[in-house]
């Protein structure tokens, strides 16, 4: 566990760039479903990312949903250095740690040492990679994923352009959607994500996303930075 504090001591000496918070209304089958939250602090090679998810009273008395990720992520190419993710769904109740050492080729976590021969991401990480290239219709784009342990490779493209008109404003978007590997994955939706990214802004303006009990989808409310 010593690595993994070491990391955030890290992360402290470094000086502070910039810091971009996104909030997200959440809808599950077209019923107000919480609120999200995506923070990014811009720390000189690294990116630090929280994010977390909360259901609005009526659903967390029906269903308990919340979620919280902080990552450390390097940030020209945006994969994992650090994660740790702690989720509930209903009764379901996980929490995963994890550091990544590409230097040796290792990923170390509270129960296990394993491996590590490939850059990886999670579902938030390849939404600010993708946020951050230049986009034109039909790019293709590979990802090796990592969730609680489990490792799977994913693959998105640029299948649309779309308008999307919130607050007042319009932003022009591309749109991103998964494609699958083989039959099994493309049974097992669960986790993968649908996006609208503005050209102009380069911003997530909707996050849908596949769980186990349905479509919840994200929709851009207010932008916030600081320096």
């Amino acid at each position: 566990m010593k690595s993994f504090y070491f990391i955030f001591s890290l992360c402290l000496l470094f000086p502070i760039e910039k810091i971009e918070i996104l909030s997200y209304h959440a809808e599950f089958k077209n019923i107000g479903a919480g609120t999200a939250v995506m923070k990014t602090t811009t720390l000189d090679d690294k990116k630090e990312i929280l994010f977390s998810f909360k259901a609005n009273k009526i659903i967390d008395f029906f269903y308990k949903l919340h979620e919280t990720i902080l990552m450390v992520i390097n940030r020209q190419n945006h994969f994992l250095e650090y994660i740790n993710h702690n989720s509930q769904q209903g009764k379901r109740i996980k929490n995963h740690e994890a550091y990544f050492d590409y230097s040796n080729n290792k990923i170390f976590s509270k129960s296990y040492t394993t491996n590590l021969n490939k850059k990886l991401y999670n579902s938030i990480s390849i939404i600010t990679f993708l946020r951050n290239q230049k986009l034109t219709i039909n790019d293709r784009y590979i990802f090796d994923t990592y969730n609680f342990g489990k490792i799977k490779k994913i693959g998105m493209k640029v299948v649309n352009q779309e308008n999307i008109v919130l607050n007042n404003k319009t932003y022009h978007c591309f749109v991103l959607a998964p494609f699958y590997f083989n039959a099994t994955d493309e049974k097992n939706k669960k986790g993968n994500i649908k996006l609208w990214i503005s050209k102009k802004e380069q911003l997530p303006i909707i996050i849908e996303q596949t769980a186990s009990f349905g479509e919840i989808i994200l929709t851009l409310n207010t932008i916030q930075h600081e320096h």
